[in-house]
């Protein structure tokens, strides 16, 4: 108990769906889970390491033979990877998580090695895509030109020129 583990329980090998090239590096198994700061325990359980990633595998009850995974990451996103060491147990803290495991100094570095491994033979980020510029509108303005004749009519009173469709002459009012 409390040591890394060759061979999973098969109930606890169920709850695990490898990746393609994928493999189970080493698994330990611990006594009892908490999140640092909480008082509450989790129980047994499983901490199973991969080449690509770390999963928490809980039991689900003292009775039962049913797990769950709790945590479930790849190794390049664990930022919390530390030991703690007190006068009842010693421990693996990752991402906040207490696990009560024998050895957590050797735990820690098996999961830094893994994780330099997977860094090394993981894709490069992708490329930031440069911005497209903004696109530049011209626009023509077209004047429209309308032709019209006018046609100008004199007066027979006044003799005044003016447009032939007003009706009487602006100068006299004749029609």
């Amino acid at each position: 108990m409390n040591q890394p583990i060759s061979q999973l329980p098969p109930a606890v090998a169920n709850t695990i769906l490898l990746d393609p090239g994928e493999q189970i590096m080493i698994t330990w198994d611990f006594s009892q889970s908490k999140y640092v700061g909480s008082n509450s325990n989790s129980g047994r359980g499983y901490l199973v390491l991969t080449n690509k990633r770390a999963l928490s595998i809980h039991s689900q009850g003292l009775l039962t033979t049913s797990y769950k995974v709790i945590l479930n990451m790849t190794l390049d996103k664990i930022n919390d990877l530390r030991t703690s060491s007190g006068f009842m147990s010693n421990g693996l803290i990752v991402m906040g998580t207490l696990y009560t495991i024998l050895n957590p100094d050797v735990a820690k570095n098996y999961i830094n090695n893994a994780r330099v491994e997977f860094m090394k033979n993981a894709p490069p980020p992708p490329a930031p895509e440069m911005p497209t510029p903004p696109t530049i509108s011209h626009y023509v303005r077209e004047k429209e030109v309308t032709t019209r004749e006018v046609v100008k009519i004199r007066c027979q009173f006044c003799g005044c020129l003016f447009d032939e469709v007003i009706d009487k002459c602006p100068s006299c009012g004749g029609r």
